[in-house]
Order: structure tokens, then sequence, then C-alpha cells
């Protein structure tokens, strides 16, 4: 299968020289176009092309660990990966550049922004989406944005199922079946500041009673469960 390590496009570049800022490149690609990355190492993933030397390992490891799910057909739980960054920053598009690659024709996307949710019934009817999509045939790529909103109150709701692969309707359990969980955040541009800090002075009590809050919402054990970070 032809894969975006296989199409991975670079030149020699003098070490001794000092890397051109990113700013410096895009201009370059605004102007020239690709050819204003000759000589430069860039990757392709789909329709995503990267120049960025971080990006590129961290695109690469996020393939692999896709990649290695689908074989693992014994896996059941979802695969729950995080992606962060400012508004604008491609999180969607990667990650689904990456599963197209993967899946080739057989792939299913399942969007929700939960921001737009009022209620664990929403969430609910969300997770039967999924489950649908599995009982079909598919290994479906569920986007959670906005999955940090409302002062966290989500992340108790998605933990069960990222952690035991069931979610729980009444009194009723549903397996959810072998998907693939993308969690973009909204509140943080990167993992480590995403929620406060189990760090801080013991005399700023502010401090103390958010990350409390954030422990109740069970915001450690959420970050836990995770398989990736982006």
């Amino acid at each position: 299968m032809e894969t975006g390590e296989n199409r991975t496009q670079s030149q020699s570049v003098d070490s001794a020289s000092s890397p051109e800022p990113l700013y410096g490149l895009a201009r370059r690609v605004a102007l020239l176009g690709l050819k204003g990355l000759e000589n430069i190492p860039i990757a392709r993933f789909g329709k995503l092309i990267t120049a960025d030397r971080d990006e590129i390992e961290a695109l690469r490891n996020i393939k692999r660990l896709i990649h290695g799910y689908c074989q693992r057909t014994e896996d059941t739980k979802p695969l729950s990966i995080a992606v962060f960054g400012p508004p604008g920053a491609g999180k969607s598009f990667g990650i689904k550049e990456i599963a197209r690659e993967v899946f080739q024709e057989k792939n299913s996307f399942l969007d929700f922004n939960l921001s737009q949710f009022s209620d664990a019934a929403d969430l609910i009817g969300a997770f039967h989406q999924v489950r649908d999509r599995v009982l079909e045939g598919f290994v479906p790529v569920v986007f959670w944005d906005e999955f940090d909103s409302r002062s966290y109150k989500w992340l108790q709701f998605l933990l069960a199922p990222m952690q035991d692969g069931k979610f729980q309707e009444g009194q009723v359990t549903h397996p959810i079946g072998r998907c693939i969980y993308i969690f973009a955040g909204a509140t943080s541009y990167d993992f480590e500041h995403f929620g406060p800090s189990e760090k801080y002075p013991k005399d700023d009590k502010d401090a103390k009673e958010a990350y409390t809050s954030f422990k109740l919402a069970k915001g450690p054990d959420f970050k836990s469960r995770l398989h990736a970070t982006l």
C-alpha cells in the first residue's frame, strides 16, 4: 500500500545552515507554489503537504497508530486521539487525510460539535450513530469537536466508551464497536495546557479550586485514556 512515508520527497540540506523560519517557507509557497519547497524535506498525506519536521514525524506516528489499530481486529475499544491547535490550524483536515490513506475507499466520518449539545441524551444519540456505522462494516473516524467545552462537562460521559468500548442508555449497555475517536480541543492550543495543572502553589486557592473541578470532571482520567495527542 502506498503511504505518505513512501511519497515523502526530500533532498539533502546543508546541516551547517540554520533552518529557515516557517513564515519564510510560507511566503515562498504563496509566491511560487510547491516549487518554493525545492531542497526542503516535505511529506504528503493525501492532500496535506507539510514541511515542518516536527509535524511530519507527529503525523507519521498518528498514521502508524491508526494503521496498527486497523490491523488488530481483536481490539474492540475505540482508538482515542486528541488534537490541539488554534482555530483554522487544520486539525480535522490533517487527520482526515491520514485516515483516507489508511482506509482507502472504505472509510466513514462522523462529526459532532459538543458545544452544541445540551445534555447527555444528545451524546447517547451520537453514540448510536457511531454504532450504526460499525454495524455497517466501517471503522468510523469520529470527530468530537470542542470536546473540552462547557467546563469539561462531557469528559465524564466520554470516558466509559473510551475505556470499556460501551455506553449506557438507561439500564441497557450497548457495545460501541471498533472506531477511532478524534477529540479536537477548543480551549487549549496544546496538550500541555489542556486542563489546570496539578502542580499549583499550595497557597493559590483559585488554582486549587480549578484543578479540583477538573478532577471531578474526570479530566485526569480522560487524559490517561488517550492513545496519542497531536
